[in-house]
């Protein structure tokens, strides 16, 4: 899916701002059409979560339909007509003009209809229901309980906040009607040359179809028909030190569609992971989509804030936990050479503890439903996550899933369908893992055979081993990271590894949650990792305080930053800046 943008051949028009806006509290949408308009509506702002705009409590932690209604005035349109939502999360059923257009599922990745037949000049009615609920066929997973007195409660099985609503932009966007529906491409070298092959589709062969290579304004390459190849003699490869990126420019009869794109390889050979064929080291985080009141509302300021401060601490890679980021997300990853490992929301496939205790409870991989309903839904986000998110420079490694329940023996066949069906979508071939949780180490995990990388979260000194208990933490991580080098001889990154601490709190010598001591709890770690060759990246977990759900151990939400969630500097990142620097400095990794 191509991201909406002007041309002189297509028309942008944000339908961003003010909304009306109900929470479906007594099951009344139905009985009085909500769908064609919603009666004592509020106003709420479009992009951004609902949870945390309103003073309510029940607002905040709704579970059920959420209802928004958009009416618009607009002129005379020529040419096809597009209705995209940037995400809806977790479900949406999209209404024009009374009409349905249809839904989708799938809380992070985008969704369009052509309303060409249904639009028309003057006023226009979008109204949307969405649908918050977690199940275990939800991605991410979750259930739900129903109290004495029916009200519903979620039961995230992740650890993030249940952020609801129209997250990212709303467009309408036009295009000819004989149009360019989506590019692929494929870089590659022979010595110097830089090479992309491509592949256009459009709706019809009936006009021609000319792409160019430019640089600024100069046309480095160009070539005929909806497949070929471009090149470009003495290229500049796109790299993290050096993220230089060219335009390619497609002309199908009347439409004109450019985008940018860096000319760069990715593999993995032996443990090293190879970018242009040289060596890189992984310095970044895990890092969630949050920030205050607005959630998961995209926030282009916060998001320029955060890249300026992964450019201070010398953070070279991010890995989008735990689902896709909205698409301005990966430009400045582009722009900014940040490697990014691109992840589908399949997290909180698990179950253990509370769950667990109730009688007739199966493990995740043996709940009813699991090998078909979330294996479909699974491999269709999957598909959508890769077709929008392809031609980025930037997106080295796909991960597949965030800790699940690998020690499971029923989560072989599914993880080998998954990855199967993972490596059929990617023109690339980039790298494809998924991130290993602690209840599975190297002798009971039943999947990390298929990754080609394998990532792991891991919490000794933190969950285990707790209270400055240290050299024992240390042993045990590096006993465990021996091993896996041993078993699969990969590449190894640390996913995660980290430790709550509350800003401004000083303790000496440490105790838990103060800055000291998350500060000798990642000197313990890295002191691990320079002695396993075959680690070649560390995240720790997580780049900003982030809000979750309440809970005992959950103090305002989950405070394993390096910043704060408003982006402040912890002492930890001062010493990660100086590591992470001397690390891009030096030969040794």
């Amino acid at each position: 899916m191509l991201v909406p943008k002007m041309t002189v051949s297509r028309t942008l028009v944000s339908l961003d701002g003010l909304w009306s806006f109900r929470p479906d509290k007594d099951d009344q949408a139905t009985t009085e059409s909500w769908h064609l308009g919603i009666p004592k509506a509020w106003t709420i702002a479009v992009p951004a979560s609902y949870n945390d705009l309103y003073t309510e409590a029940w607002i905040r932690d709704f579970v059920g339909d959420i209802w928004y209604q958009k009416d618009v005035e607009l002129t005379p349109i020529e040419g096809r007509v597009v209705l995209r939502f940037g995400s809806a999360t977790h479900r949406a059923t999209v209404f024009m003009n009374g009409i349905e257009l249809g839904s989708h599922e799938g809380g992070f990745l985008p969704f369009e209809f052509d309303v060409t037949a249904i639009i028309r000049p003057g006023a226009n009615r979008i109204v949307v229901k969405i649908n918050n609920t977690l199940s275990y066929h939800s991605l991410p997973a979750g259930r739900v309980d129903v109290k004495w007195n029916g009200t519903k409660f979620h039961h995230p099985a992740f650890d993030f906040f249940n952020y609801s609503g129209l997250h990212r932009s709303v467009e309408l966007y036009t295009t000819p009607e004989n149009h360019i529906e989506d590019v692929t491409l494929i870089p590659s070298f022979q010595g110097t040359t830089g090479i992309i092959d491509y592949t256009i589709k459009v709706t019809s062969d009936d006009a021609s179809t000319v792409v160019e290579l430019l640089d600024g304004q100069t046309v480095l390459s160009k070539s005929e028909g909806t497949s070929g190849r471009l090149e470009v003699d003495h290229c500049r490869p796109w790299h993290p030190e050096d993220p230089y990126l060219y335009d390619v420019r497609i002309t199908h009869g009347q439409d004109v569609y450019t985008l940018k794109t860096g000319i760069r390889t990715v593999k993995v050979l032996g443990h090293t992971l190879l970018v242009n064929d040289k060596p890189v080291y992984l310095t970044g985080f895990g890092k969630h989509d949050d920030f205050e009141v607005i959630g998961k509302g995209l926030n282009l300021p916060v998001m320029i804030r955060d890249f300026e401060l992964l450019k201070w601490i010398g953070a070279n890679s991010v890995r989008t936990t735990h689902y896709p980021y909205p698409e301005a997300f990966y430009e400045l990853c582009d722009r900014y050479g940040i490697l990014v490992i691109d992840e589908v929301p399949a997290v909180g496939m698990w179950k253990r503890s509370s769950d667990l205790s109730v009688m007739g409870k199966k493990p995740f991989f043996e709940e009813d439903g699991v090998m078909t309903k979330t294996l479909a839904n699974h491999k269709r986000q999957l598909e959508e996550m890769v077709a929008r998110d392809k031609n980025h420079p930037s997106v080295i490694l796909w991960s597949v899933a965030n800790e699940p329940a690998s020690d499971e023996v029923a989560s072989r066949p599914y993880f080998e369908a998954i990855f199967a069906h993972a490596r059929t979508l990617d023109p690339q071939n980039r790298p494809i893992s998924f991130v290993n949780c602690a209840i599975a180490p190297p002798e009971k995990c039943q999947v990390s055979d298929l990754s080609d990388i394998i990532m792991l979260n891991r919490y000794q000194g933190w969950y285990a081993f707790s209270g400055a208990k240290f050299p024992l933490a240390k042993g045990d991580l590096k006993h465990e990271l021996t091993r896996w080098a041993a078993k699969y001889d990969k590449p190894i990154v640390i996913t995660e590894y980290g430790a709550d601490t509350l800003s401004g709190l000083h303790k000496l010598p440490a105790i838990m949650f103060s800055e000291e001591y998350q500060n000798e709890l990642f000197e313990a770690y890295h002191e691990v990792f320079d002695q396993i060759p075959h680690v070649i990246g560390e995240h720790p977990w997580n780049f900003a305080d982030f809000n979750t759900e309440q809970g005992l151990t959950r103090v305002d939400g989950n405070k394993k930053g390096v910043f704060t969630r408003i982006r402040q500097p912890k002492m930890v990142a001062h010493a990660l800046r100086q590591r992470w620097i001397d690390i891009k400095n030096t030969t040794k990794k």
